[in-house]
């Protein structure tokens, strides 16, 4: 499918909807429960829908969707052993802005990986249905140097909430 004009990729069943967009650094753009017709991620709103270039700083874009942070949060300098050692790690990492290659598709899943450009790594992220209501998301990190690599991971979703809201 596409988003916004970009390529896409849907996954579905009798209850949920997500579109994943790739070039987008494996974006999740829509979660949406078909039983209740509710989106569970906020959409780009204003802010243009577009490639973001490495580097960028994250509160300068759209705010959609889920975005993966890795292998920093803040942006700094690397801090781990070896030739990289000072690097500039960009603001809520790099995978977030980075192009993700399609690995494979079965019937319920979709995996998708990228390969580090500031860090020598391959993070790989399996999307299936585990259940009918249940999105998994399974993550695989691969280091290719030669030297230990220190990193910090979050999710980053953006979920659609009222004011009286409550995480539990």
């Amino acid at each position: 499918t596409t988003w916004h004009g970009l390529k896409a990729w849907a996954l579905e069943n009798d209850s949920l909807r997500t579109i994943i967009v790739p070039e987008l650094g494996a974006k999740l753009v829509s979660l949406f429960d078909k039983r209740n017709q509710l989106e569970w991620l906020v959409g780009p709103g204003s802010k243009p829908f577009r490639r973001v270039p490495y580097g960028a700083s994250f509160q300068d874009q759209d705010m959609s969707g889920w975005d993966e942070m890795f292998p920093t949060i803040l942006a700094c300098e690397y801090p781990g052993p070896g030739d990289r050692h000072g690097a500039s790690l960009p603001d809520h990492g790099e995978v977030w802005t980075l192009p993700w290659t399609l690995d494979e598709v079965s019937a319920g899943g979709l995996t998708l990986s990228v390969e580090g450009q500031t860090l020598p790594y391959r993070l790989t992220r399996t999307s299936e249905y585990s259940a009918a209501d249940t999105l998994q998301l399974h993550y695989q990190l691969a280091n290719s140097g030669p030297d230990a690599m220190p990193y910090m991971w979050a999710a980053h979703p953006q979920f659609v909430c009222s004011s009286d809201a409550e995480v539990v």
